[in-house]
Parts: C-alpha cells; sequence; structure tokens
C-alpha cells in the first residue's frame, strides 16, 4: 500500500510528464530522465535539459494547480483566514432584527468598533487616548490572527509539492532561450502562444478543441478570445483587477 509521501512522488511524475507532453517542443518526460541517468542525454548546469522546453507560465501553473487539486494537497486555509481578516477590517455584513425584520448592516473596521466601545463603556474620560488605545486594541487582533496563521501551516504539502516542481526540471518559460538552443542544433522551433483563458477546454476537448471553439463561438473565436485576454492584460496593467 502507498504511503502518502510515495503517493506525492507519483504525482510530481504524473504532474512533469504532463507538462513536457504540452511543452513545446513537446517532450518523453521519463525518457529524458532515463537519458540523463545513461548518459545518452547531456545535461549540465550551463547547458540544463529544462531550458530547451518552453511552457507558459501561466500553462505551467493551470498543470500544477490540477495535480495540487486531483492529489488534495488543495488547502483552504489561507483563504478562510483571508475572509477572517477582511472581515474585521470592516469587509462584511452582519444580520440585524428589527421589529422582527432581518436586515444587513455593514461590520464597521476593529478599530472604529473599539473606539465606540469604549466611549460606550467609559463616556468622555478617556477622549484623548481613544484612538491611540483603539489602534493597540486592533493591532494586537490583527497579530493574533497572523500568529495564527504562521503557526498553522497546514498548506506545507502545497507549498512543498509547488516547490519541488518550480525548482525541479519543469520546462522553462524563456521562449527566446528554446528557440536559440534548437537553432544552434540546425532545428527551427515554431513556439506557439496559447491563450490562457482557453487552457481548460484545450485540455479538455484535445484534438477536438478548435472543433468545439467554432462550434461555441463562430470562426472568430480566436480573436474575441485574444482580444479578452489583452483587455484583462490592459487592466491589470493600469492596477486593476476583474
Amino acid at each position: 500500500m502507498l504511503d502518502r509521501r510515495q503517493i506525492i512522488r507519483q504525482a510530481y511524475t504524473e504532474c512533469m510528464r504532463e507538462m513536457y507532453a504540452k511543452a513545446q517542443p513537446t517532450a518523453d518526460y521519463e525518457a529524458i530522465v532515463a537519458g540523463v541517468k545513461d548518459g545518452t542525454i547531456e545535461d549540465s548546469d550551463k547547458d540544463p535539459v529544462y531550458a530547451r522546453y518552453y511552457l507558459s507560465e501561466e500553462e505551467f501553473k493551470y498543470i500544477l494547480n490540477k495535480y495540487i487539486k486531483a492529489y488534495g494537497m488543495e488547502n483552504k486555509w489561507r483563504s478562510y483566514v483571508g475572509i477572517i481578516e477582511t472581515y474585521i477590517k470592516g469587509g462584511g455584513h452582519r444580520d440585524s432584527y428589527v421589529n422582527g425584520r432581518k436586515e444587513l448592516i455593514c461590520v464597521p473596521h476593529i478599530k472604529k468598533a473599539f473606539t465606540e466601545e469604549i466611549y460606550d463603556n467609559f463616556g468622555n474620560i478617556l477622549d484623548e487616548d481613544t484612538e491611540k488605545l483603539s489602534e493597540i486594541l486592533s493591532n494586537k487582533v490583527l497579530e493574533y490572527l497572523q500568529w495564527c496563521v504562521d503557526f498553522y501551516r497546514v498548506d506545507r504539502e502545497a507549498d512543498s509539492f509547488s516547490a519541488s516542481v518550480a525548482l525541479g526540471c519543469s520546462p522553462t518559460s524563456n521562449s527566446d532561450a528554446v528557440i536559440e538552443y534548437w537553432k544552434k542544433n540546425g532545428v527551427d522551433v515554431d513556439i506557439q502562444w496559447r491563450n490562457p483563458l482557453l487552457l481548460w477546454e484545450m485540455d479538455e476537448y484535445g484534438a477536438e478543441f478548435e472543433e468545439y471553439m467554432v462550434e461555441e463561438y463562430g470562426e472568430g473565436w480566436e480573436k474575441y478570445w485574444k482580444d479578452e485576454w489583452k483587455k484583462r492584460k490592459d487592466l491589470e496593467n493600469y492596477g486593476y483587477d476583474e
């Protein structure tokens, strides 16, 4: 019976296998490993094998996250803590019942909540120090929250797996280096751009991808989705996130 470490190693191999299968030019990961091992494929710090194959950063992340999810390494811990942090900084709501009717009330930043609490309980005695005391108290709550996040690192497995793949021999995202390597070896490599917004569709439909896209979006599907990607990148460049 496989233990957890063996399962994660298996996930690593399968993840690498898919990355090289979808790299440009395409390659057989296990054949590369065997070739490096028996000396038929040269691999060195100056001329690493992974630098001969291209995979975009977006596709790398897509494949990596697919295996993190498939092998149960994904953990919602940080997302949940992030929700709590946003909430206590005034990014949430609470229920309030007025005459039997439920209404939503915005939750104030915890600093403001402490200020109001101090006024309610101590009147004007602490007027001069209210803001300072509220700052101290709210910062202490946020500090405790950060301690909790730092100590209960339940997402270590996903982090470790991500680091292993990223720092291992996964294909490079430097297309120029790949083209240059193959050109020196007498091969012209044409790197095709793959729309990051359509990686799931490419994965799901495989050889029938183009047929599916034409069926769903018509003959102009490539331009439509290319424009969508450009809009997304333009928003990011201007500091906005959709």
